[in-house]
């Protein structure tokens, strides 16, 4: 068992709550309890101080443009779309093929079965439905999609989630496990995806992203220049009611390889650029509640990365 994941009695109790409430809320109809959970998110916010405060406070940095009223009312919106992910999330053991045709858009549903097929990597961020990209990926390619995760510190929780994303076709890569496990996979055809716009704290290196310093993973670049496999970009967003998924190709860096800390570095900056985009196209559906800047840069001579 991993270090960051734990037993103990309040883990048990907190999963069995979960998986409780979980059981509760798939008794209802799929559109019940996404407007259910939509509505019950948008009390959360509103009774939240602290999590309202913080998700209004990163929208006012990245759309320093708007004003109050843009900032509440996409606030609230964005409460509403978190509360549906966590409706759309808890059903991801049991879509059935009705359910896909039902809720699911694929733009360029022939290319995206090509791209899934082929194998290479995918980068993508925490917009939309980031998980279900991974179960679609799989659904096209006819095959299991490797995505790279962070463990759940509830060992229970951990188990669970790892459970549902194989049965939706997923297989995960711990970011604790060896990196070469990566490049292994991805030289052998498989297709691996990284969610990567976590705040990586002392472990990253400093890009703009919306204008502010972020301290962003190298590991896609590192991996992208070290295995030469085709890099694409997937996101998804929400649209009358259903999940809209997209991917493309990413823009190649215009230095040569050979120049390794430039060409990761504009690798880097292209694929932060291409998710700013797609988040500035669909801002209610992005993750603010994550504190993407919390690391910032502290004066030289004075260490790495703050987190403080």
């Amino acid at each position: 068992m991993d270090q960051t994941t734990r037993k103990s009695l309040p883990k048990a109790l907190e999963y069995v709550l979960l998986r409780l409430i979980s059981a509760l809320l798939l008794l209802l109809p799929f559109f019940v309890r996404a407007r259910f959970m939509e509505q019950f998110a948008r009390v959360l916010f509103s009774l939240s101080k602290r999590y309202r405060n913080l998700v209004q406070d990163h929208l006012r940095l990245a759309f320093p443009e708007e004003n109050s009223v843009w900032i509440q009312q996409m606030s609230v919106r964005n409460a509403r779309s978190m509360g549906r992910l966590f409706a759309e999330l808890i059903q991801t053991p049991s879509i059935t093929p009705a359910f896909f045709a039902r809720h699911f858009v694929i733009e360029n549903e022939d290319l995206q079965r090509e791209i899934f097929s082929r194998g290479g990597m995918a980068i993508l961020g925490h917009l939309g439905n980031w998980e279900w990209h991974g179960l679609v990926g799989a659904r096209l390619a006819g095959r299991p999609i490797y995505t790279i995760v962070k463990r759940h510190t509830n060992f229970w929780s951990n188990r669970y989630a790892e459970t549902s994303r194989n049965l939706a076709g997923m297989r995960l890569i711990y970011v604790d496990q060896n990196p070469f496990e990566i490049v292994r996979l991805l030289r052998r055809g498989e297709f691996v995806a990284f969610t990567s716009d976590q705040d990586a704290r002392q472990h990253g290196s400093f890009f703009p992203f919306f204008g502010k310093p972020a301290s962003t993973f190298m590991g896609p670049a590192i991996i992208a220049r070290t295995t030469s496999v085709p890099a694409y970009f997937v996101w998804s967003y929400r649209k009358d009611g259903k999940v809209v998924f997209a991917a493309e190709k990413l823009q190649e860096p215009s230095v040569a390889r050979e120049n390794l800390e430039l060409w990761e570095d504009e690798f880097t900056r292209i694929w932060l650029a291409r998710l700013e985009r797609a988040i500035r196209e669909h801002p209610a559906d992005y993750l603010w509640a994550h504190n993407r800047w919390k690391s910032q840069p502290v004066p030289t001579g004075q260490g790495g990365p703050s987190s403080d």
